[in-house]
This record gives C-alpha cells, sequence and structure tokens, in this order.
C-alpha cells in the first residue's frame, strides 16, 4: 500500500494527472507544510549561530576586510548590536577603530564637543557611541547598505551565495552622512537611535554597580590609610 504523503511523488505521470482524493490533498498540504516550516526553523538557527559569532567577532576592533566579510551575515538590527555592544565595553562603535571612549554611564546627559559644535545629549545618544564624527558616518553609511532582518532571512532561503559589496565614502565623502535625514529612510532604528534599549539599560546598570563596589573599596582603602 503505497504511502499518503508519498503519493504525489511516486506515482507516474499518468496516475498524477488524474485528481487525488480530498483526504489525500489535505495531507499533501499539510506534509509540505510541515516540511518548508522545518526547513525554516534550521535556516532561523542557522542564522541566528552566524550572526552570533559575527557579532562577537566585530567586538573586536578588525581590518577592513574582516568587517565586510561579517557583513555579509549581519542585517541592520544586528549592526545596532556591535554598536551596542562596543559601547557598553566603552570603544569606539565602529568595528575597524579600536579608540577608547571616556564615557560616565552614571551619568544620564554629557556634553559633547564635534566638528567646532558643542552638544548636550543624553548618554545613550549616537554621537556618545564613537570617538568622532567621521567614525559614526562610516557607520552610518554601512547600516544604509545593509538588510533589513526580513530581506537576510528570504537571502538564506533563496540560497543565494553571491557576496554583497560594500562601499565606504571616500575622503571627506563621509561629512555627507552627518545629515541623519539623508541616510536614515531605510529604518527607524537608526532615527530613532534604538539600539537594544533593555539590553542598554542593564549593560548600564551593571556598571553603576561595578563602579559603586569599586568606590567603596576605594574610600575603605583611603579611611585605612587615614587610621594608620
Amino acid at each position: 500500500m503505497c504511502n499518503l504523503l508519498e503519493w504525489p511523488f511516486n506515482l507516474t505521470r499518468e496516475v498524477k494527472s488524474h485528481p487525488l482524493p480530498p483526504i489525500l490533498e489535505n495531507a499533501v498540504w499539510y506534509y509540505r507544510y510541515h516540511e518548508e516550516q522545518r526547513e525554516n526553523i534550521k535556516l532561523a538557527e542557522k542564522r541566528k549561530r552566524t550572526v552570533y559569532e559575527a557579532i562577537c567577532a566585530l567586538i573586536e576592533p578588525v581590518n577592513e576586510k574582516e568587517m565586510f566579510n561579517y557583513l555579509q551575515v549581519l542585517d541592520l538590527h544586528s549592526w545596532a548590536e556591535v554598536i551596542e555592544e562596543r559601547f557598553l565595553g566603552k570603544i569606539c562603535g565602529y568595528p575597524i577603530c579600536d579608540n577608547t571612549l571616556t564615557i560616565d554611564f552614571r551619568r544620564k546627559f554629557v556634553w559633547i564637543k564635534r566638528e567646532g559644535r558643542r552638544e548636550f545629549l543624553p548618554i545613550e545618544a549616537e554621537p556618545n557611541k564613537f570617538c568622532s564624527d567621521r567614525c559614526m558616518c562610516l557607520s552610518r553609511a554601512i547600516a544604509i547598505q545593509l538588510d533589513t532582518e526580513e530581506q537576510q532571512i528570504n537571502s538564506l532561503r533563496l540560497m543565494s551565495t553571491k557576496l554583497k559589496e560594500f562601499k565606504l565614502p571616500e575622503g571627506d565623502e563621509w561629512k555627507n552622512f552627518l545629515k541623519i535625514n539623508k541616510c536614515l529612510e531605510k529604518e527607524e532604528i537608526l532615527k530613532n537611535n534604538v539600539y537594544v534599549e533593555a539590553q542598554l539599560v542593564k549593560g548600564i546598570n551593571e556598571l553603576k554597580v561595578t563602579d559603586n563596589i569599586e568606590e567603596s573599596s576605594s574610600d575603605e582603602e583611603e579611611e585605612e590609610k587615614e587610621v594608620f
């Protein structure tokens, strides 16, 4: 007796030309739907692993070639995560740069001086995540070339092996990205500076606890010195 799920795949062309009974049509539909969902889950798991590995790699400074290789698996959201993780580690958000950031996470607002201007910004504002306007604008230039998460998943589903080419602004072209409206039409995530807010709050709270512990230890040491 023929397996119902294998019916449309094992029969001859002549038999296939006849309409299937409703019960078999339903069985075939559910089988194909189940297989499609299983494949989607596999692709999602594969993508999660590759994205996680890319983010971990980009948290550390890399060269331009390495960054472009990792960008192949990233979308806008995961690029924002890279910036956020580097920010929490007090490193410039642009992966090629290894400059450290002087930032006090206990403050809600800070003064920032950039390119002849002085601004009073929230601690989580985009300019605070980079050591310079140039690094910030280069990051924006990368962001507008990235796909959304849905587009990235569709590329995996289609098994696209074509590498995407990324370009960086040359010379002073990066200054074109200082005007935020020019480069943020593609995704609200950058316009509103929503860089994984929950992770940011968690990271800041952890840093506050660490700083408080360090301050308490320093105060105790000072008291001991005064006693002796």
